[in-house]
């Protein structure tokens, strides 16, 4: 539905994309947030209920501290990618849980590790039977104390020093190596009982052989320590949810690179920064560098939103000879369709240096509001993140209001078809690039928040680039709509 405000600030289709892409964040919120979240906090009350109870049996001790330890995996599956927010959140709590834990095995009573380290001494002076036993047990404990200090360590290290999403990536690698080395700790314990006398361990009146009760431990941190080493969990996790309606949680990615603020201040924002220049003005010099020049910002116009035929997507790394003449082919083609010159987004023009940051963040918006998308394609487009980006990004918004694909021109700036076909193939978004390292970072989150694991997203990128291939193949008009204009128009185009 829209509001009066709404339909003052945009068009009808500019605010339809919109408020799809806001509409998919909120489903994306309730599925994957809300049910994870909902788990978790489950699991983690049911499982401190059942190991603080002493009126229990003995086993409900490692059962409850083992549905503790999914309740925390489930509470990180919780956050996506894009919540930075979030994820600082929960490297806090886990690095509280590492240590509030290791200090709880340090200090507990009677069986935590100083209090092992005064039996081994008795049993030093006494000589009694567990004395390699006690021994084995305070080194074991000490090793379990040791790498969860070290966990905790790890994780505050990586927050100061790594971006989002590679933070979120350490944490789960981090989660793994802590759950596999406590696994072969607990398991050389059991292997240990079966060879050192050991006293057991007491429930009140029960007495619990002590491989027994090492043993209970192992299924659990087992199964937590296979499901932690499956390569990108959070991605396949996530993608259930979605599996019928991938489109929704690429949409939904699409919210999170837009809605860092209300949706209508978002809008208002591109509005007011939304600028288009003729083709005309664009030359190889300023083709040739992406170095900032506040003066050429002075050749684009302000614009409405809906209002720009086209929005320009290349890479600065290309040859600009050759895009220049890619994106003269297109410009005799749209002047063949309508008679005039077309109005076009083209970054280092229609962006606002003084105000870099909020022009960026603007940017799905900026694609929704032009009619086209002209991919000028050269050796090193397919290297560059944010032009795969910006193709994601209005195929989702323009589909939001029944577009077609066909809107998506590509333009070549290299020599042959099987050329770009070779580098499409061979796309990998494995070895995309960013000229800055915190927009890599801030963009793979979005890739691994839209469509799960790079792989998928490889495999749509060489999709949707052999299709636009294709389709120009089968475009052999360039020269006779050339013809046509200047036969019936005063206008030359340049060679």
């Amino acid at each position: 539905e829209f509001s009066d405000e709404l339909v003052e600030i945009a068009p009808t289709m500019v605010a339809t994309s919109v408020l799809s892409a806001k509409k998919a964040g909120h489903t994306m919120r309730l599925r994957i947030t809300g049910t994870f979240l909902l788990m978790g906090v489950l699991c983690c009350s049911l499982g401190f209920c059942l190991s603080i109870d002493d009126e229990l049996p003995w086993y409900s001790t490692p059962i409850g501290e083992g549905m503790v330890a999914w309740g925390v995996i489930l509470l990180g599956l919780a956050v996506l990618p894009t919540d930075q927010i979030t994820l600082y959140c929960l490297i806090a709590f886990s690095c509280l849980v590492y240590t509030v834990d290791a200090m709880r095995l340090l200090l507990n009573g009677r069986d935590g590790v100083v209090a092992v380290y005064g039996k081994l001494g008795h049993c030093i002076d006494t000589g009694c039977d567990f004395r390699e036993w006690f021994w084995w047990r305070s080194v074991a404990m000490t090793s379990v104390v040791a790498v969860r200090l070290l966990c905790a360590g790890t994780l505050a290290t990586y927050s100061m020093r790594l971006y989002p999403y590679a933070l979120f990536a350490s944490f789960w690698r981090v989660s793994f190596w802590y759950w596999a080395a406590t696994l072969c700790l607990d398991c050389t314990s059991a292997l240990m009982t079966l060879f050192v006398k050991s006293p057991g361990q007491s429930y009140g009146e029960k007495h619990v052989p002590q491989w027994l009760h090492t043993l209970s431990w192992i299924p659990s941190e087992l199964l937590l320590t296979l499901l932690l080493s499956l390569t990108s969990l959070p991605a396949r996790a996530h993608s259930f949810f979605f599996a019928r309606t991938p489109s929704v949680k690429a949409a939904a990615a699409i919210s999170s690179l837009l809605f860092q603020q209300d949706h209508l201040a978002s809008l208002r924002k591109a509005k007011d920064l939304f600028r288009s220049v003729t083709c005309d003005q664009l030359t190889a010099d300023i083709l040739s560098s992406n170095r900032p020049n506040p003066e050429l910002f002075k050749l684009s116009v302000r614009t409405e939103l809906g209002d720009a035929d086209a929005f320009i997507s290349h890479s600065w790394h290309d040859d600009p000879h050759a895009k220049l003449a890619a994106i003269q082919e297109w410009r005799i083609k749209f002047w063949a369709l309508h008679g005039r010159e077309p109005k076009v987004w083209f970054d280092k023009l229609c962006l606002d240096q003084t105000n870099i940051t909020d022009s960026l963040q603007c940017l799905p918006v900026f694609l929704s509001a032009c009619k086209e998308l002209v991919i000028v394609i050269g050796e090193t487009y397919l290297d560059r993140l944010w032009c795969i980006i910006e193709i994601f990004v209005f195929l989702q918004m323009h589909d939001a209001r029944g577009a077609k694909r066909e809107n998506l021109n590509l333009c070549k700036a290299m020599k042959s078809h099987s050329q770009l076909s070779d580098l499409i193939e061979a796309f990998d978004a494995k070895n995309v690039t960013c000229a800055q390292p915190e927009d890599k970072d801030r963009l793979l989150a979005f890739v691994e928040a839209g469509f799960g694991e790079l792989r998928n997203f490889s495999q749509e990128v060489r999709s949707v680039m052999m299709m636009a291939l294709l389709t120009s193949a089968r475009d052999s008009s360039s020269q006779s709509a050339r013809n046509l204009v200047e036969r019936q128009t005063a206008f030359a185009f340049p060679s």
